[in-house]
């Protein structure tokens, strides 16, 4: 029941933000309402004083090199705070190679920098609280580092970053979607964060650079099939669960069982884990403070 209640919060939450985002956009396929200093702006609605960042028509290749959103903009003599980056919005531009962001950002849409396979570095919004559906897919960046507000990383939000070798999440982050991080196969250093709730379905799949150590904190509630399959550098997996025991999908650690790992737990927790399916299956449990 308690799960049950859980799931239905999470899923409330994700639907909260995708009205919120539909408010923000606008429903058509493509084009923009104004531009200015070569970015292309869509305003939400008629009432609003907010805009974000969009693509200039159907090709989506609408910005190369490196480009600066400001935190407002005027047009037709009204003053506009951006307010977010929309989907689609720099996606496929292969020689965009740096972008900032203001502070009031506060979504990055589905598919917003997928394909900026030149894009190596980003400064990302201090106020940013959602990375949506592939919004960097397949994206050059080399190293990340999310601000403190940031609670939903969206499916597949940097999947295929073949280049990311540093991540740091915040501890605000409460939700790692489906395929995540998946193939970020030269990804060797990337904390879990604490107050982590959810981690979804190959979150972390072909991570094989991933470093010797996952530490899984004590909030944790799920673990999807395959969230940390073929991460063949990881020796030790610490999780802190201690009042109730997560739920992991089968084969969350990968196809081997036993799975190949050692999984240290609170002291008193052993027996509780050696019960537990998939948990059961590591090849050693030991205790430890």
């Amino acid at each position: 029941m308690g799960m049950n209640i859980f799931l239905l919060q999470v899923m409330k939450h994700i639907l909260f933000c995708l009205s919120l985002c539909a408010a923000l956009l606008p429903c058509r396929a493509f084009s923009y309402d104004f531009s200015s200093d070569g970015v292309y702006y869509g305003i939400a609605n008629a009432e609003s004083d907010t805009v974000f960042v969009t693509f200039k028509d159907s090709s989506y290749v609408s910005y190369a090199g490196a480009v600066t959103v400001p935190d407002s903009v005027m047009f037709d003599g009204k003053v506009y705070s951006v307010a977010g980056v929309g989907d689609n919005a720099f996606r496929g531009c292969a020689a965009l190679t740096s972008v900032h962001l203001p502070d009031g950002i506060a979504y990055i849409g589905d598919d917003a920098f997928r394909g900026c396979s030149a894009l190596r570095k980003m400064v990302f919004p201090k106020n940013l609280e959602t990375v949506g559906y592939n919004a960097f897919g397949g994206a050059g960046l080399d190293s990340l580092f999310l601000p403190s507000k940031v609670r939903i990383l969206e499916p597949m939000a940097f999947m295929g970053n073949k280049n990311l070798k540093y991540a740091e999440l915040p501890d605000s982050l409460k939700f790692i979607g489906d395929y995540a991080f998946m193939d970020c196969r030269s990804l060797k250093t990337l904390n879990i964060p604490e107050y982590i709730e959810i981690i979804g379905r190959s979150a972390f799949f072909n991570c094989y650079s991933w470093g010797e150590e996952a530490h899984i904190g004590i909030e944790i509630k799920r673990i999807g099939i395959y969230a940390f399959g073929n991460c063949f550098g990881i020796k030790r997996v610490y999780c802190a669960g201690e009042m109730y025991l997560p739920y992991c999908e089968e084969r969350a650690f990968g196809d081997i069982v036993p799975v190949d790992k050692t999984l240290i737990v609170f002291p008193g927790m052993k027996k509780a884990y050696s019960r537990v399916p998939v948990w059961k299956d590591f090849k050693e449990i030991i205790e430890q403070k």
